[in-house]
């Protein structure tokens, strides 16, 4: 499995290699396939200015890489937002650690988000919202 989660990292810095830029920051997400992603993210980190972290574990792994944390209140703008899914719905929502996360339109930004579901890196173009999010248990 571990093969296919690097390759699915490298597809995902691919995605984003030509597109960095100093006073970009990145949001990182947490899990297996997003360690991979910041290992290969290391070798890019002179062409972005950060990271924000979704969790403690994600942010001492970009620190031990050289890639400065950013806190979120601190940060305007995050350009893209790179985080692992580990299944889809029959509704089309990405799953992650069991719970099906349903975002709520409160404020909308234009932003890309690159998701890694299942072993295959999934791009949105389009909205970002911000505001409330529901949290369903799978049941």
């Amino acid at each position: 499995m571990s093969g296919s989660k690097i390759n699915v990292a490298k597809q995902a810095i691919e995605y984003i290699k030509n597109n960095l830029h100093p006073e970009m920051i990145l949001g990182i997400g947490t899990g297996s396939t997003v360690n991979f992603f910041i290992e290969e993210l290391k070798e890019y980190k002179h062409k972005f200015a950060g990271a924000v972290s979704s969790s403690e574990a994600s942010s001492k792994l970009l620190n031990e890489n050289g890639i400065e944390v950013f806190n979120l209140n601190d940060v305007i703008d995050i350009a893209y937002y790179i985080d692992g899914a580990d299944e889809v719905s029959p509704q089309n929502y990405l799953i992650k650690g069991g719970v099906v996360v349903v975002v709520v339109v409160v404020v909308v930004v234009v932003v890309v988000v690159v998701a890694v579901v299942c072993g295959v890196v999934v791009v949105v173009v389009g909205v970002l919202i911000v505001g409330l999010v529901k949290l369903l248990w799978q049941f």
